[in-house]
């Protein structure tokens, strides 16, 4: 059990609630010049009936921002009024056993009993540390300790978190929102937003400033006509999004990196050794070694189909099989994700065949892609970029990802939405490809073409005709924008922003 000191060390706000603004999660959050609140955060319900306790998971990659959106959250409590014994807050990073977290818990419930008022809010850091955390959290619950409570519990391994909460059926309380949520790192849309304060007020203006804004003007791209506003974005910030594209493609998402380089210019050594060393930390699989070729393979192989065998063979690891375990562990950990090619005859995914496998941030691409302890890595992440194969690698990558969340913004049923339903890639015997098959929704596949160059040649674009299930497709080009008979031409920034 903690000690109590410990309790009170991480919840200040017990002795005074403007201590909040002391934590150094908040400090370090004030003195960014890149100010980012994930809208996840407001997302989340925590208003409940008094009979219904509900339990959330938060997952999402090591430093992406989990703990302070927590203490972002907690500070918009307390200026609310509500009762700071009502908040609970505790990292179990170094916590063993599930008996330990459970009465952590107690003491918190103990200590805080005749003093809370209303609702408790309990915000349960890195849980996934913790050994069966959900049998402590399920004897809670059974036993009515977490009555009239709203618990928020974070860890980094998804399906590690997802599959931990298999074994809580009919004990995360009755809500119509998704109980399992995923913090990424920033879109595009709302890296454009916090970084270039002009395109920010356009899009107040023209309602795309909203999800649900800029979804209406997706879905009429994808059913096939450029909208209004699309083209005025683009004929009055091409150039400054292209602009705000080349940096996301430096940075990436990840909050703390913006910053850095919104304030300096660059990206310190330091970030990247520790960047690499939490998600080794997180791996689970061997080697440091192990992982560098195992990534260094698959950034090298980004965009193009590869076999389990064919990237073992690249890595130059062991069996394929440890080979498709180390993909997949780095996927449960948002650092990649896998894309199937599209089974026309089944219209699902063709799991035994290749696959694409994309970096899910642009600066894991950097991260693994150059060689460890040579030179500078700022540099080297810039001449990656001044290379127009890897610069269309990378845009390949970012569209990928963002497909992905859009599908997810898009599913009927967030519960149980799955990414590899709904993106794919495709080719055919005539060796005709499409980069990515997108559903739509209504049972419509759209194909996206990535051409990340200033011209685009139609005599390539073979693949868009010859997708079975078009209508009409979409090539993403680096600034050409033109409606044409089988595909909309649209610049890969100005698609980007609208996710």
């Amino acid at each position: 059990m903690a000690a109590r000191s410990a309790l009170w060390n991480d919840n200040p706000w017990w002795a005074d609630r403007a201590r909040i603004d002391e934590d150094p999660h908040i400090v370090r959050w004030n003195e960014s010049r890149i100010r980012y609140d994930p809208p996840l955060r407001c997302q989340i319900r925590y208003e409940y009936e008094a009979d219904n306790s509900v339990i959330y998971t938060l997952r999402g990659p090591r430093q992406v921002g989990k703990t302070t959106m927590i203490k972002l959250q907690i500070r918009e409590f307390l200026e609310k009024g509500v009762s700071p014994w009502s908040l609970f807050y505790y990292s179990f990073d170094i916590v063993g056993e599930k008996s330990e977290m459970a009465e952590t818990i107690l003491e918190y419930l103990r200590v805080s009993e005749g003093r809370r008022r209303g609702r408790a809010y309990l915000f349960l850091d890195e849980v996934i540390s913790v050994r069966d955390w959900q049998k402590g959290i399920k004897w809670l619950v059974d036993a009515g300790r977490l009555n009239d409570c709203t618990v928020l519990a974070t860890g980094s391994r998804g399906q590690s978190i997802l599959r931990a909460t298999e074994r809580l059926p009919g004990r995360r309380g009755r809500t119509g929102d998704p109980y399992d949520r995923l913090l990424a790192p920033m879109r595009f849309s709302e890296f454009v937003r916090v970084s270039d304060p002009t395109i920010a007020e356009f899009f107040e203006e023209r309602g795309l400033s909203s999800r649900a804004g800029r979804h209406g003007a997706l879905r009429e791209l994808l059913a096939g006509g450029i909208p209004e506003a699309v083209e005025e974005m683009h004929g009055r910030f091409g150039d400054d999004l292209l602009a705000c594209l080349e940096s996301y493609m430096l940075s990436g998402g990840t909050p703390r990196i913006v910053d850095e380089m919104a304030r300096t210019g660059s990206i310190g050594r330091d970030l990247y050794a520790a960047y690499r060393d939490g998600i080794l930390g997180d791996w689970g699989q061997r080697s440091e070694r192990d992982l560098r070729q195992l990534a260094g393979a698959i950034a090298g192989s980004a965009g193009s189909p590869t076999s389990w065998d064919g990237l073992r063979r690249r890595a130059d690891l062991g069996g394929w099989e440890s080979t498709r375990n180390g993909v997949f562990s780095l996927a449960d950990l948002s650092v990649v994700s896998v894309i199937y090619k599209y089974g026309e005859r089944k219209k699902a995914p063709r799991l035994s065949g290749d696959k694409k496998i994309h970096f899910r941030d642009p600066f894991y691409m950097h991260l693994f892609g150059a060689p460890s302890g040579q030179g500078d890595p700022f540099g080297q992440s810039e001449s990656a970029l001044a290379d127009p194969a890897q610069a269309g690698k990378m845009a390949e990558s970012v569209v990928a990802d963002h497909l992905i969340r859009l599908a997810g913004d898009m599913a009927e049923n967030p519960q149980s939405f799955e990414y590899d339903d709904h993106v794919f890639f495709w080719s055919d015997d005539k060796k005709r490809e499409v980069d990515f098959v997108l559903r739509a929704g209504g049972g419509t596949e759209v194909p996206i073409e990535v051409k990340y160059r200033r011209r685009v040649d139609h005599r390539e674009l073979g693949g868009i005709a010859g997708f079975a299930g078009s209508r009409k497709g979409i090539v993403l080009s680096k600034g050409e924008m033109d409606g044409r008979r089988d595909y909309d031409l649209v610049p890969v920034a100005a698609f980007l922003a609208l996710i």
